[in-house]
């Protein structure tokens, strides 16, 4: 196949992604507006909906790659925040079989856009579960320097060549394993719509991915944030 045909090739499949996504976003907006209008709508219902649109708007991003990315960045407490989001994960995972446990002290604030920092967690826990080998994943947070530093932790090595950030391009090599190369993409792209950067750490006995995002405000006693999924 020629440079010139692929690249056509190419562009025709951004142009199905990105029609695909504008109708999407379109019916899933509408969804969720009826949604919010219904009077104490179940959770099991409203979930969904929610997860739905979370979706479609990363299908957005993905079908256009060289757009920037929109971000609502608002403050946060990050150690309060990061508990509510662990225990809205584990109610999701508990029929899994998967536990959390929590522990955090101290408050800093950082400017987040909420749905996209759950985009990225819930990313990188999903593929830390996936290559735990039955060992703990670790989920961590702390001061470092000007920086809040979040990091996702399995205790199995990387399998394949250097970590990749490209669309399409996967980093696993092994086949038996799912997946479709978007996912350290997407996740790099949301980090730095905070102003922030992605890093991956892997030796022959963990892998750790690392989210470092700007920090507005601390306080002078020490602040972290642990939890554990098993």
């Amino acid at each position: 196949m020629t440079g010139a045909r692929l690249r056509a090739e190419l562009d025709t499949r951004d142009q199905f992604l990105s029609k695909l996504a504008s109708t999407l976003s379109t019916s899933a907006a509408a969804l969720e507006r009826a949604a919010r209008a219904a009077p104490k709508l179940p959770a099991a219902v409203m979930q969904p909906v929610l997860d739905l649109v979370a979706l479609v708007s990363e299908l957005q991003i993905v079908a256009a790659p060289h757009e920037p990315v929109r971000a609502r960045l608002r403050k946060q407490e990050m150690c309060s925040w990061l508990a509510r989001f662990c225990e809205q994960r584990r109610a999701r995972t508990e029929p899994q079989g998967l536990e959390t446990t929590v522990e955090h002290t101290g408050a800093i604030s950082c400017r987040i856009d909420e749905n996209l920092l759950t985009t990225i967690l819930e990313e990188l826990l999903s593929n830390a579960v996936k290559y735990r080998r039955k060992r703990p994943v670790g989920l961590h947070a702390a001061v470092s320097g000007e920086t809040f530093a979040i990091s996702v932790t399995n205790y199995g090595p990387w399998v394949g060549p250097k970590a990749q950030f490209k669309r399409f391009q996967r980093g696993e090599s092994r086949r038996s394993v799912q997946g479709f190369g978007i996912g350290l993409w997407l996740t790099r792209r949301l980090a730095e719509a905070h102003g922030g950067k992605l890093s991956i750490e892997s030796d022959r006995t963990h892998t750790r991915v690392v989210i470092t995002l700007p920090t507005v405000s601390t306080t002078r006693r020490p602040s972290w944030f642990r939890a554990v999924v098993a």
